[in-house]
């Protein structure tokens, strides 16, 4: 197949001239270079849909035929929420698409009427059905407005059952805003990318080409001054379709618990064991180990148990146990 490009530009906080007239220009210089389509990873307003920046962001795109894609940040979900117009544009403010041999999932990490983000029942259990439709070997490529490694989504479960989805899946990377920065990182076993800002110091975009498993990513400041930054250029690691499970039972006021999977074993380094999602791990060990979780401490009700199996290089499969 061909390399698959597309643009990538993130918190543009309209109403903001500074960030329209950036994006006008990035779309005019755009035509006939390539692009297979845009995506925007959210906080597209500053206040939602009041003083008229839906239609003026809309507006943005006239003339333009480059299909483009949105998900909803924070400040698009506070006063006036966007949900609705995405609903009109996608049929939710969560969905999927496919190009270039790959399938795209927008998620909605953004909460209604409140900064802390999160998922929600309804989205994750749309992805699971949505991921189960698809082989396992299908390139997955996810973007939204919050890093995964964010500690202000309103409970980690939140991100824990996310990695859980995704485990034995072909995830080629993530591309996310809310920082207004240029960098990259890692999410569990994914790379991830964030997409900087449409206006300020890190004015600019991101240009992302996917060749078979190799991801190039480059950012562009509007500053000549400052040159391009490459943010990724690596091949995604060859797919391992291991999904991690375990067996638990429960002796007394102690769980035992073993880990193991579907798919070819990867050579794990470690996994630890966590109630609840504590920092310090209740118990680590081996892979295969029979691993013990003290639990007399814990209130009545429901808790969970977080497996996470680390490899050597830092990436990690995790699993959880309700």
């Amino acid at each position: 197949d061909a390399p698959l490009r597309f643009l990538h530009f993130s918190d543009t906080h309209l109403p903001r001239p500074a960030s329209e007239d950036y994006v006008r220009e990035l779309l005019d210089g755009e035509r006939g270079r390539g692009a297979a389509f845009s995506i925007h990873t959210g906080d597209i307003t500053e206040f939602g849909g009041r003083r008229g920046a839906w239609p003026s962001y809309l507006a943005l795109f006239h003339g333009t035929d480059l299909p483009h894609y949105d998900a909803l940040g924070n400040h698009d979900q506070t006063w006036d929420g966007l949900a609705d117009r995405l609903r009109e544009r996608f049929g939710a403010p969560y969905y999927r698409f496919d190009a270039g041999g790959l399938a795209f999932f927008c998620l909605n990490s953004a909460s209604y009427q409140d900064p802390r983000p999160s998922f929600g029942e309804e989205q994750l259990r749309w992805l699971a059905d949505e991921l189960t439709r698809l082989p396992a070997e299908q390139g997955l490529v996810l973007f939204l407005h919050h890093p995964l490694e964010s500690d202000e989504f309103a409970t980690p479960y939140e991100v824990r059952r996310l990695y859980a989805l995704l485990a034995g899946h072909d995830v080629r990377g993530f591309f996310v805003g809310h920082g207004h920065a240029a960098r990259s990182g890692r999410f569990a076993a994914w790379d991830w990318v964030m997409g900087g800002s449409t206006f300020g110091r890190q004015q600019g975009h991101g240009t992302c080409t996917i060749d078979g498993r190799h991801v190039h990513y480059v950012y562009t400041f509007r500053d000549p001054e400052r040159e391009p930054r490459v943010l990724l250029d690596r091949e995604a690691p060859a797919h391992e379709p291991f999904a991690l499970a375990f067996d638990v039972d429960r002796d007394g006021d102690r769980l035992r618990a073993t880990l193991g999977g579907s798919g070819a074993v990867p050579e794990f380094a470690e996994v630890r064991l966590s109630v609840d999602f504590a920092a310090e791990p209740a118990a680590r060990g081996a892979f295969g180990d029979a691993l013990d979780v003290d639990v007399a401490g814990l209130v009545p009700g429901v808790h969970v148990l977080a497996a996470v199996a680390a490899l050597a290089d830092g990436r990690e499969h995790h699993r959880l146990h309700e």
